[in-house]
């Protein structure tokens, strides 16, 4: 069936078939033959659907293939009808449109003249389609079909491609053909035009590299196109092109490269020239006679519209001429650095294939934009600014303007670019319009590139800021802290380098101006001076005094430095102040300025707690005695036997021993009448000798006492660190000037003293002698200049007070300062200075306001303020208190050995910023334990009593004088140059019994716990006399077995009766009255006297208020002006009187009673008895009420050994003491060796006191309780 269906037309094909029949019966018929014969005729052919796919605004060429023939017959494709037209697009036979039924042939398409095209800037899927039908070439006969009866499909599918815009604005046009140019005249190569000249040479073409000249008619293979201007001299030839440019103004760079011709391998140099005309205007001439190239670049400016470039030759005729190459015309930029640049226009010249929201986006964009400049079309927020790695930017989005920098599209017409910073040079902007396709994306775009031409100009000099941070916490006497708002540094210099440039490269000079800010220091404006530089540095001064200085390199360099404090605006917290230093730098035509930030941290007071507490230090101190010895102090002093030169010898005498018990002491004598001798510094013994040998001469001059003081006080010699203590003594007024023209001290010299006294720190007290001393004369001597206030000079009128006021006068100074600069211990102004602003005692508050002090409060301390050296004093509590307030320096001036419990001085800093701190100074001193002082002793013997010419002194004798300021007991420990020393008493050679002498020296050393010693001479004399009379010193007047008369006079003496009926008169002083045996008189006089009974063989009985003694076989005595008593070693009797006793029984049981007064009861060590025997004294009359309200004391210092406490506080006197109350009478049991430690056992009693009628335990818990109770109230007197 197949090979039938296939038949060729006219072709024939036979099958011959066998075959038999069936019937129902399945009978057989015979075998038959049935031959078949089939002719072939043509069949139709058949086409195919198809879809053609291609790109938009693309054309296909359709081929036979395209029809998707084949033909069973295997007939061949003859032609195709096309039966319907595409509905869209165009169809076309060799360019004609194809109409429906038309038939095209194999050979027509063959020949490509079948070609689709759809629609411009059509697109789609299934785009277009038309319907066909193929014939093949088999014909019809015999029935044939060659047409194929079913039309077949070609569909097109149009995919869209982005029209490729166009962009002709910033064009550079390369001149690689001449087709731009016209001509006149000249001759041109490669160029297609009319011209007047028959020599117009053409198809000349040359690839000159400048190696060979072509030869003028010669092809050069090659494709860079020259030219070839030659003429005659004459502005009518010319060869030109023109520019369309938008606008007027518009830059426009002209570049060509230009040699000389040669004819023939021989150059011919003449004349080979030519120039340029723009608009009509030459513009530059070129001579290319020389075998070398130039390659000029022009700029100029446009006209809107039209604008004429020509290339004129200016050689004459028969010249060769030149070869112009690489003609180039380009628009560019132009500008200043720093400066924006207006760009050449962009509107309407981005052309894009489509419209807006069709099928395509279209995009302006910017490109290459350098990093730092700014585009911008002048309307506010189309400005972009490149960044690294980000140089482009969209300028215009036709489909979302809201894309665009700023939201909207900006206007092309009017972009303008800002170089960046300080740059010149020349950089190439790009634009690129860009289609791309919406369905896929397909890209399209155009480029355009321009030039910016950046001109250079003299910038003027980068400057930057720099930063400087100084601290007063730097400073001397500054305080160094982490502090304050803010506190970040503690150094005085600081530095840094401030930036400096200048983008030319130009030298640059640096400079520093003063700040505008107000400053000062402590007050006082700041100047300024100084530029700035290393040779001429910029400093800030008050008062000539530096306080800040800044200088600065021509790199930037800089230092800053503080010298001093600068006042700070916020008081009362450490805040910086800033200000600004002018920075100025010049490259030697611009100036810039910037500025140096200086911050100064500011610094304050600081103070703490100040406690000075424990044991009052020794002190020590350099004693200064000014002493007058003129003629007048030859004259009697009223006190019996001494002149007041001698009078004054033994109160100075007396004050030397004062200071020495207190610690060291140097000893400086200057001595005056009519002139001056400076002293020089000596031990207190070697003062004491020096005292002894002066002598009384001439007249009275001050100003000679005073110089001889400084000088001496400038000797080698003096205690480093001690007191400084003056003593000017003189018995008149001066009378000779030294010199000065002025008697006395007066005017400058008075400054000048007490500027002495300051500087050194000395106290000078200044006392007059007799009723011929004057205090006003004196009074410019007497000041304080440790506390640096004036003083009153005093006049002592009688000289029997001398002593006395002298030693009135010994102080103990204790020193200090509130302003340890630097230290913790106390506080510091800081580096801003200032003032103690404010000091508080008691209930007042005294304010200084640098000037003046003024008081306020309840209270009523006594003050004096110095209004020259700021020098605040108060009197307080224990003594005197001054402190400096410009420095803090204070001092605390009291009596040897006072205690001070507890001196609180409150204190406030004030610096010149006005910052303040406040704390408070605490002087709680124990005294000083004062060495003992042996005084010496005049012994007057009467010649009964010298016995081999020796005589017998017993310790107590020696010791009445002396005195320890604890009242501790004294005991002789050391005798030098005597004959022996034991049992109490010494016995010392003298040269006879009567008008003999003899003298020795001896040691006492007290019962304290240092055991401090002091030495003392003793001078003994002997007489014949009934009547024994002592001077105005301190005597031991010894009488012998006689009836005698003894009179002490002045001084504290001892007088001894010895056996017979003596009278003993005391006189003034503090005496010690001995009667002896016998029926003796006895009269103490003025002062405390005391009459003793300790030689008595048996128990006596003394009555003070009766004036009696009896017993101890020491006769009947009669007794007044006598307050205190001591007894003798048996079982006494002693009653006082009505004023203030003191009753020592001894040994023995005593009872004793005390009568009206404040009476003292007193123990010795040696009165008790022993343990399991202890003595037993009675006092019957004890009052119970405080001491200081006329109650009385029980004096145990000398009897308890190793007892110790501080004020009120018992310590451990309970170690010593049991009260133990029974029927209202109170027994104190007492252990002088502290045996009750472990508690009181009465076994452990050496010496019980009954206290008749009187309960002082009163129900205290304990027997600590009691002690204290009794020392608060001043009734135990202990160590």
């Amino acid at each position: 069936a197949d090979t039938a269906n296939s038949l060729a037309t006219g072709a024939t094909v036979t099958d011959v078939f066998t075959y038999t029949v069936k019937d129902p019966g399945n009978q057989v018929s015979n075998t038959t033959t049935l031959t078949i014969t089939v002719t072939g005729v043509n069949d139709a052919p058949a086409g195919t659907n198809a879809t053609i796919t291609m790109l938009e605004d693309a054309s296909r060429t359709l081929v036979a293939a395209d029809f998707g023939f084949s033909d069973i017959d295997g007939n061949a494709f003859n032609r195709v009808e096309i039966t319907t037209l595409p509905g869209a697009g165009s169809l076309t036979l060799s360019g004609v449109a194809v109409t429906a039924g038309q038939f095209v042939t194999a050979a027509q398409l063959a020949a490509n003249q079948l070609v689709y095209k759809p629609a411009a800037d059509a697109s789609g899927s299934g785009y277009a389609n038309f319907t066909f039908q193929v014939e093949d070439n088999g014909g019809t006969a015999n029935g044939g079909i060659n047409l194929d009866q079913s039309p077949s499909t070609l569909t097109f599918n149009v995919t869209p491609v982005a029209d490729q815009p166009t962009l002709s604005a910033w064009a550079k046009a390369w001149i690689n053909a001449l087709d731009d140019f016209q001509d006149n005249n000249v001759n041109v190569g490669q160029l297609t035009w009319t011209s007047s000249d028959a020599a117009v040479e053409t198809n000349f073409q040359s690839t000159y590299n400048g190696v060979q000249d072509p030869t003028a008619g010669t092809p050069v293979p090659g494709s860079n196109i020259v030219m070839e201007p030659e003429g005659t001299a004459d502005a009518a030839n010319w060869v030109q092109t023109t520019i369309n440019a938008d606008t007027a103004g518009q830059v426009i760079q002209i570049s060509f490269d230009a040699i000389r011709r040669t004819l023939s391998g021989t150059a011919d140099r003449d004349l080979q020239s030519f120039s340029v005309v723009w608009n009509g205007a030459p513009i530059a001439a070129y001579d290319t006679s020389a075998a070398a190239w130039v390659s000029p670049v022009l700029t100029v400016t446009s006209v809107a519209g039209i604008n004429t470039l020509r290339f004129v030759p200016t050689d004459q005729t028969g010249s060769i001429g030149s070869i112009i190459d690489n003609v180039s015309i380009k628009t560019i930029a132009d500008g200043l650095e720093d400066t924006p640049i207006n760009l050449p226009s962009l509107a309407g010249h981005a052309v894009f294939g489509d419209i807006p929201d069709n099928s395509e986006q279209h995009t302006l964009s910017l490109t290459g934009i350098p990093v730092g400049a700014t585009i911008s079309d002048g309307i506010a927020g189309h400005t972009f600014t490149a960044t690294l790695g980000n140089t482009s930017v969209v300028v215009f989005n036709e489909d979302n303007p809201a894309a665009v920098v700023g939201g909207a599209n900006w206007t092309l017409s009017s972009l303008r670019i800002t170089p960046p910073a300080n740059f010149n040079g020349t950089f190439t902007l790009g634009a690129t319009a860009t289609a791309v396709e919406i369905a896929n994306g397909d890209t399209a775009s155009a480029n355009t590139t321009l030039d910016v031409i950046v001109a250079a100009v003299n910038d003027a000099p980068l400057v930057g800021t720099g930063q400087a941070t100084v601290s007063e916490e730097g400073l001397t006497g500054a305080n160094p802290d982490t502090t304050g708002n803010t506190d970040t540094t503690n150094a005085t210099v600081s530095s840094g380098t401030i930036a400096v440039s200048d983008i030319e490269g130009s030298p640059l000079t640096v400079t520093l101006t003063a700040p505008a800010t107000a400053l000062t220091h402590h007050g006082v404006a700041l100047t300024w001076s100084g530029t700035g530089t290393a040779a001429d540095p910029l400093i800030g001064s008050a008062s000539g005094t530096e306080i800040v200085r800044a200088t600065i390199n021509n790199s930037g360099a800089y230092t800053v430095t503080l010298s001093g404090s600068l006042d700070h605006p916020v008081s009362g917290v450490e805040d910086v102040l800033s200000f600004n230093v002018g920075v100025s730098v010049s490259d030697g035509s611009l100036t810039s300025t910037g500025t140096l930030t200086v911050n100064v941290e500011d610094d304050m007071p600081v103070t703490s707690s100040i406690v000075v507490s424990n044991s009052a230090p020794q002190v020590n101190t350099n004693l200064m005695v000014v002493l007058d010895i003129s003629g007048s102090m030859g004259d009697a002093s009223g006190v019996t036997g001494l002149t007041r030169l001698q009078a004054s010898v033994a109160g100075i005498k007396e004050m030397i021993e004062q200071y020495d018990s207190m610690g060291d002491v140097m000893v400086n004598i200057s001595t005056f009448a009519s002139t001056g001798t400076a002293g020089t510094w000596m031990t207190a013994s070697n003062a004491v000798a020096f005292l002894n040998s002066l002598a009384p001469t001439s007249g009275t001059d001050y100003d000679a006492a005073l110089a001889a003081a400084q000088t001496a006080f400038g000797n080698a010699g003096k205690i480093a660190g001690a007191q400084n203590q003056l003593y000017f003594l003189s018995d008149g007024v001066p009378n000779e000037d030294n010199g000065t023209g002025s008697i006395g001290i007066v005017g400058p010299e008075i400054t000048a003293w007490q500027n002495f006294l300051d500087t050194n720190l000395i106290n000078a007290f200044a006392i007059g002698m007799g009723a011929g001393a004057t205090t006003s004369t004196m009074d410019p001597v007497a000041y304080n200049g440790i506390q640096h206030q004036d003083a009153n000079a005093i006049v002592v009128t009688d000289m029997g007070q001398f002593a006395t006021t002298l030693t009135s006068l010994v102080q103990s100074t204790y020193t200090g300062n509130l302003l340890n600069t630097g230290s913790a211990v106390a506080g510091s102004l800081g580096a801003d200075g200032g003032y103690i602003s404010v000091v508080t005692y008691g209930n007042n508050t005294f304010t200084y306001d640098g000037t003046n002090v003024t008081r306020s409060g309840a209270g009523s301390t006594a003050f004096s303020f110095n209004s020259t050296t700021h020098a605040l004093t108060l009197t307080t509590s224990s003594g005197s208190f001054s402190i400096d307030l410009d420095n803090g320096d204070y001092n605390y001036a009291t009596s040897p050995g006072i205690a001070i419990p507890h001196e609180v001085v409150g204190f406030t800093l004030r610096d010149s910023d006005g910052d303040t701190s406040s704390n408070s100074l605490t002087l709680n001193f124990t005294p000083t334990v004062p060495a003992p002082i042996a005084r010496e002793d005049n012994v007057l013997v009467a010649s009964g009593s010298v016995s081999a010419n020796s005589v017998t002194i017993k310790d107590s004798w020696l010791l009445w004088n002396d005195s320890d300021f604890n009242n501790s007991s004294l005991s002789i420990t050391a005798v030098a140059n005597a004959t022996s020393h034991s049992g109490g008493q010494v016995v010392d050679a003298v040269t006879s019994n009567s008008g003999g002498t003899g003298s020795f020296d001896y040691t006492d050393t007290a019962a304290n716990p240092s055991a401090q010693t002091d030495s003392a001479h003793v001078s003994i004399t002997t007489i014949n006399s009934s009547t024994l009379t002592g001077d105005g010193l301190d005597n031991i007047i010894i009488g012998d077995g006689s009836n005698e008369t003894i009179n002490g006079n002045e001084g504290n003496d001892v007088l001894v009766g010895n056996a017979g009926a003596d009278t003993l008169n005391g006189g003034t002083g503090n005496d010690l009255l001995i009667g002896g045996t016998g029926n003796d008189i006895i009269d103490g006089g003025a002062g405390i006297d005391t009459v003793s009974y300790e030689d008595g063989t048996s128990a006596v009985v003394v009555n003070l208020n009766t004036g009696t003694s009896s017993g101890g076989g020491l006769g009947t005595d009669t007794i007044s002006n006598v307050e205190n008593v001591i007894g003798s070693s048996f079982n006494d009797t002693l009653t006082g009187n009505a004023l203030s006793n003191v009753l020592i029984g001894g040994a023995g049981n005593d009872t004793l009673t005390g009568g009206a007064g404040a009476d003292v009861f007193q123990w010795r060590l040696g009165d008790q008895g022993s343990v399991g025997a202890p003595a037993s004294d009675t006092v019957t009359d004890f009052n119970s009420a405080s001491f200081a309200a006329g109650g009385d004391a029980l004096n145990l210092r000398d009897l308890l050994q190793g007892e110790n406490h501080l004020g009120t506080d018992p310590g451990n006197l309970s170690n010593y003491l049991h009260f133990s109350v029974s029927g209202g009478t109170t027994t104190v049991h007492i252990s002088h060796t502290g045996a009750f430690s472990g508690g009181f056992n009465a076994a452990n009693d050496t010496q019980t006191i009954t206290l008749t009628g009187v309960d002082l335990v009163g129900g205290l818990a304990s027997d600590a309780a009691v002690i204290a109770n009794l020392l608060n109230n001043g009734k135990l007197i202990t160590d």
